[in-house]
């Protein structure tokens, strides 16, 4: 895939000032399409346990889902304009809670899944177990496959540890030890990330709430360990990059609270954008006796080139995803089903999109999964339609 590069006007030829010109038209009309027109559920699945991660393939033909009954489903997107989703199989390798699961970056011939105790790797062709990497008595919480080198996958365990597999050898025997700065008894790896342009730099989230920058081939020491002070102890939940490869996303805690970092050299600076939470309802006295589960939240961002998705996992706030603006932290709505019920809306853990640079995103929660598209412009061809036809009549 080709990078593209990003630099002040001043310093471009002027056979290229055009492009940045189109690229911010572009900007503005996408952020114009999410903001303003009125987001809808224009599809929907019903599903018998709670989504817990979704992911699209590179080829924007399949989406695989997760949820707390151990069960993969892969789903056919038959029309990406429109979302609409077939299944085509659902199956149940570990009679566990299915953290996530995750497709083979470079093509769909392969799936890995992340259970408790351990991870998996099926061929999708066959639907069968290639290998299973069993982690005794350390808890498994979260795993990310290096899109840079696929033999790789990283996984973030309990005790202060990350590990890795190596799906060509078959070997799982390497790990980094990540020091906790607050000298926690119970610390643990709650994310971890690879770096989008480099295959030999690692990120992990802890269960403090500090990021944390790894070598891979100089593993002893990170190369850089940050925090913010409104999210200490509060457990790093989510690792998100921006679309230029520039800004790490972050959430933490219970309620998600959203960070952004500038990325460069190998090393994270705070933006200092602040993303306003729509609500607060829990207790900060009672946030510690809530950590004991913190590694286990879920939360997964969607990203574009200038917005920000996130889900809303307590369904009597009245919606199930917030959009704020990328670049400025600013709230701009949140999408509530039309028929809004608060059963229907709790535990909404993950969004993402089929394009990023197509307005269709797809949500899952503990009855349904749905796909959200721009309701307005169909309402807009409808009336035009029914004017003209009042006109003829």
């Amino acid at each position: 895939m080709e990078q593209e590069l990003f630099s002040h006007p001043s310093l471009l030829a002027k056979s290229q000032i055009g492009a940045i010109d189109k690229r911010t038209f572009k900007e503005q009309f996408i952020r114009g399409a999410y903001s303003r027109l009125e987001y809808e559920p224009i599809f929907e699945v019903n599903v018998s346990a709670t989504v817990n991660y979704i992911d699209v393939d590179p080829s924007v033909k399949f989406s695989l889902v997760s949820d707390c009954d151990g069960n993969i489903s892969i789903y056919e997107i038959e029309e990406e304009s429109c979302g609409r989703l077939r299944l085509i199989e659902k199956r149940q390798f570990v009679p566990l809670t299915l953290n996530k699961s995750q497709w083979f970056p470079a093509d769909n011939g392969l799936l890995q899944a992340t259970y408790p105790n351990k991870v998996v790797v099926v061929d999708t062709n066959t639907l069968k177990l290639l290998d299973a990497y069993d982690f005794g008595l350390k808890k498994v919480y979260n795993s990310d496959w290096n899109k840079l080198n696929p033999n790789l996958i990283a996984v973030g365990t309990s005790g202060s540890s990350i590990r890795f597999i190596d799906i060509r050898s078959g070997c799982c025997l390497q790990q980094i030890t990540v020091e906790s700065l607050l000298g926690a008894s119970s610390h643990n790896v709650s994310r971890v990330c690879w770096s989008p342009v480099d295959d030999e730099c690692l990120f992990a989230g802890d269960s403090s709430g500090f990021i944390h920058i790894f070598d891979i081939r100089k593993p002893r020491k990170s190369l850089q360990s940050i925090g913010s002070d409104n999210t200490t102890c509060e457990p790093v939940v989510n690792l998100s990059f921006t679309c230029d490869n520039m800004n790490l996303i972050t959430a933490h805690g219970i309620q998600s609270v959203l960070n952004q970092w500038t990325f460069k050299n190998r090393t994270l600076v705070n933006s200092n954008i602040n993303y306003p939470f729509p609500y607060c309802r829990v207790n900060k006295k009672k946030s510690a006796a809530a950590a004991i589960s913190s590694a286990f939240l879920k939360c997964q961002l969607y990203v574009t080139e200038s917005l920000l998705f996130k889900p809303i996992c307590d369904g009597t706030f009245g919606g199930e995803l917030c959009c704020y603006d990328l670049k400025n932290g600013e709230r701009l709505r949140t999408l509530s089903p039309t028929t809004w019920n608060p059963d229907n809306c709790m535990n909404v853990h993950c969004v993402t999109g089929f394009h990023r640079d197509y307005p269709v995103l797809i949500s899952g929660s503990r009855r349904f999964i749905r796909v959200w598209g721009l309701g307005g412009k169909k309402d807009d061809d409808q009336k035009a339609n029914q004017y003209h036809e009042d006109d003829w009549g």
